[in-house]
């Protein structure tokens, strides 16, 4: 479970770092529309603005995704996982061996 917990929480703080700078570049995205495009009406500015952003939004949360799909870090903790069950089943293997050993002593 803490190997989840550490890993939930990296994801969401990149997935956070990731938002900020998508927005904060996206004010520069409605600072540049208003500049490029003054004949324009506010409506088609701020849809043209809103456009921009979704696209960049969705390029950034692309990028990530294919860079976790390449990372080893599913592999590591598939990896984690399978070492913790093999530790607890030894210890519950132990464990059955103590009670059994216990019922025969009484």
């Amino acid at each position: 479970m803490m190997v989840f917990s550490r890993i939930g929480r990296r994801n969401s703080q990149t997935m956070l770092v990731v938002l900020v700078c998508v927005v904060a570049s996206g004010s520069h995205v409605f600072a540049a529309d208003e500049q490029a495009a003054p004949s324009g009406g506010v409506v088609d500015q701020i849809g043209t603005s809103v456009k921009n952003l979704a696209t960049k939004i969705e390029k950034e949360v692309t990028g990530v995704v294919r860079k976790l799909e390449d990372s080893e870090t599913p592999k590591k903790v598939g990896n984690e996982v399978k070492r913790s069950a093999n530790v607890l089943g030894e210890k519950v293997e132990e464990a059955g061996k103590k009670l059994k050993e216990s019922f025969k002593s009484d």
